[in-house]
C-alpha cells in the first residue's frame, strides 16, 4: 500500500473548517475526477466520508486529494466480482452522517449516491458541520430521506452563493434532480471557479 503524508479531509475539516471557495473548489475538482474515473470503471464508491478522503500538501500546489477505501464499493457491470456480492438490496451500507436518501431506505446505490454524499462533504467543509446531527444512527438516517438541510450560508455567511447552490443540489433527496455524473461536476466547479 501506498505510503501518504498528510492528513484526512474529516481531520482538515474539523481542525480548520470553515474552508474558503477557493480551497473548497480546489479540492471538490480533484475528488470530483477521482470519483470520474472510479464511476467510469462502474464502480460505485458507497462510502464517501471525509475520512476516506486524503489530504498531502503538494508545496505551491496546495492540496493533493487521493480518494481512499474503496472496501464496500460495488462494481455494477461484473456480476461475477468479489465486490458484487458484498451487499444485498435491503442492506444498508455507509456512513449515516454522509449516506443518500435511497442507500438510507436500503435501495441501490449509483453514481448519484456517491455525488449526493460529496454534497455533504462539502456542506461540512464549508460550515464546519454536517447537515443532519442526532444522536443516534436510525435519527439521521431519517433526516436525510425526509428533511431538507438548511442552506449552507444560515452557518456561514461567506459562504458564495453559487457554491451554496451546488452543494444543495448535491444533496437533491431525488437521484435524478443531483447532477447525473462526476465529470459533469469537474465541469461545473471549473466555472465557478472562474
Amino acid at each position: 500500500m501506498e505510503h501518504l503524508e498528510g492528513s484526512s479531509l474529516g481531520r482538515l475539516i474539523r481542525k480548520e473548517a470553515p474552508f474558503t471557495a477557493e480551497r473548497v473548489i480546489h479540492i471538490s475538482r480533484q475528488i470530483f475526477e477521482a470519483l470520474h474515473q472510479a464511476h467510469s470503471r462502474d464502480i460505485v464508491h458507497r462510502d464517501m466520508k471525509p475520512e476516506n478522503i486524503f489530504v498531502s500538501e503538494m508545496g505551491r500546489k496546495g492540496d493533493f486529494v487521493k480518494l481512499l477505501d474503496f472496501g464496500i464499493a460495488k462494481v455494477n457491470k461484473n456480476e461475477h466480482s468479489p465486490l458484487s456480492t458484498i451487499t444485498q438490496t435491503g442492506t444498508i451500507v455507509g456512513s449515516p452522517r454522509y449516506m443518500a436518501p435511497e442507500q438510507a431506505s436500503g435501495k441501490p446505490a449509483d453514481e448519484r449516491s456517491d455525488i449526493y454524499s460529496l454534497g455533504v462533504i462539502l456542506y461540512e467543509a464549508v460550515c464546519g458541520r454536517t447537515p443532519f446531527t442526532a444522536d443516534d444512527p436510525a435519527s439521521i438516517l431519517y433526516m436525510h430521506v425526509h428533511e431538507e438541510p438548511r442552506a449552507p450560508r444560515s452557518h456561514n455567511p461567506d459562504v458564495h452563493p453559487e457554491l451554496e447552490k451546488l452543494i444543495l443540489r448535491l444533496m437533491a433527496k431525488k437521484p435524478d434532480k443531483r447532477p447525473s455524473n462526476a465529470r459533469v461536476l469537474k465541469e461545473k466547479v471549473l466555472r465557478l471557479q472562474k
